[in-house]
């Protein structure tokens, strides 16, 4: 009965209970990872396909490949220059506010700052939205299109071929 069960629910994966599960499912690949015996299949593992909001987008299509790569390009830049939100309390006199203002901004932080430059405000919004902080795109996705044309064409990214 339990290998009947077991055969039954493998057989049907269209059937992932809520909405929420099923987004989640879209987004795991499942990996066999091979056992001691030469090609046996010991396991399998679930490796995330969508990284974040810029691979989901992609991956449905609302973004080309040269947006999406300018995207993560910026998003990379926005990390590197440490510009996420903080989550942790500073429990200090603001000391580290003093050496931040102090030092030379490295060239990530250049990277963003002229990124940012290059952008409309709505477009910088978007960007940030989208690219860095994994939120919804805007309810007018030609916002985020035009600010990620922009970044891509001011980056080099080479044209969807």
């Amino acid at each position: 009965m339990r290998a009947a069960k077991r055969h039954a629910v493998r057989r049907a994966p269209e059937d992932q209970g809520s909405p929420e599960r099923a987004r989640q499912a879209q987004g795991l690949v499942l990996e066999p990872l091979t056992g001691p015996r030469q090609g046996a299949a010991a396991a399998c593992r679930a490796r995330a396909r969508i990284e974040c909001r810029l691979d989901q987008l992609r991956s449905q299509g609302l973004v080309t490949r040269q947006q999406a790569e300018a995207g993560l390009r910026f998003r990379r830049h926005h990390l590197a220059a440490g510009r996420q939100p903080k989550v942790t309390m500073s429990y200090g006199p603001r000391g580290d506010r003093i050496w931040q203002d102090q030092a030379e901004p490295g060239p990530d932080e250049i990277a963003v700052d002229e990124a940012l430059g290059l952008l409309a405000p709505d477009g910088r919004r978007a960007v940030l939205q989208v690219c860095c902080l994994d939120g919804e795109p805007p309810a007018e996705i030609v916002v985020l299109h035009r600010a990620l044309d922009r970044l891509a064409k001011h980056w080099g990214v080479p044209a969807d071929a």
